[in-house]
């Protein structure tokens, strides 16, 4: 059979694809650099202010188990904590150490979120989230804060892709992934619980609607995700359950 005629819609889009591919790249390229410029431009040159004092404090007058033990009052994270004890007890608490991380975090969500639901997106729709979530002042200022807001959106956000894939295609490596992101969001800002567990709640609800081979796993899942919760908050629960 003939193919597509020269001027039918099928062969401008081969002729175009190169170009809008090329376009894209150059694009992607151009917000990345943005969304760096806005993140790192003189991050060496901060101070701590505000609530990032409540963390470094914590560090200078608390065993790593005291901290691990400790809810706070809304004014702390208590894996952010630990991993200043860590950074302390070994390699020293400077601007790179303290506030990299949460830059690089919100780099990579530039980047990766869009790349995730490039799908369901489309190169258009990718671009444009791409763009907004690099020029957020939002989330530029939390990718420049010591507090984990802008890595637990990242970690949600991809844990609630994972969960959707492990919804319909089942796997050890989705599964352990999904337990790890979920537990570790959690626990270092617990307001998310309600929002992950309404997640993995309404695909265990659509799977028991409309039954299917699938819910056994998502059921391990979730059960594996709570007991992970309960052993990593188990410490302040005993012993700050007041906070």
């Amino acid at each position: 059979t003939a193919g597509p005629s020269n001027d039918s819609p099928a062969a401008r889009y081969a002729e175009l694809a190169p170009v809008v591919k090329l376009a894209a790249g150059v694009a992607g390229a151009a917000i990345v650099l943005l969304a760096l410029w806005a993140r790192f431009h003189g991050l060496l040159g901060q101070t701590p202010f505000h609530d990032e004092w409540h963390a470094l404090i914590a560090v200078a007058t608390e065993s790593p188990w005291q901290s691990a033990a400790k809810f706070g009052a809304a004014d702390r994270s208590i894996p952010v904590v630990l991993w200043l004890h860590l950074l302390e007890a070994t390699i020293g608490l400077t601007a790179v150490t303290l506030w990299l991380p949460f830059a690089v975090a919100g780099l990579l969500g530039v980047a990766g979120l869009p790349w995730l639901l490039r799908r369901e997106l489309g190169i258009a729709g990718s671009l444009s989230l791409a763009a907004l979530l690099a020029a957020s002042p939002l989330l530029v200022f939390y990718s420049r804060f010591l507090r984990p807001y802008g890595i637990c959106a990242l970690g949600a956000v991809i844990a609630v892709v994972v969960l959707a894939d492990f919804a319909e295609r089942p796997t050890r490596a989705r599964g352990l992934l999904l337990v790890l992101l979920a537990s570790a969001v959690c626990w270092a800002l617990p307001v998310f619980v309600p929002f992950l567990a309404g997640a993995m709640l309404f695909e265990l609800a659509r799977h028991m609607r409309a039954p299917r081979r699938h819910l056994p796993a998502l059921v391990a899942v979730a059960a594996a995700t709570a007991c992970a919760l309960v052993l990593l908050f188990a410490p302040a629960l005993l012993a700050d359950a007041h906070s």
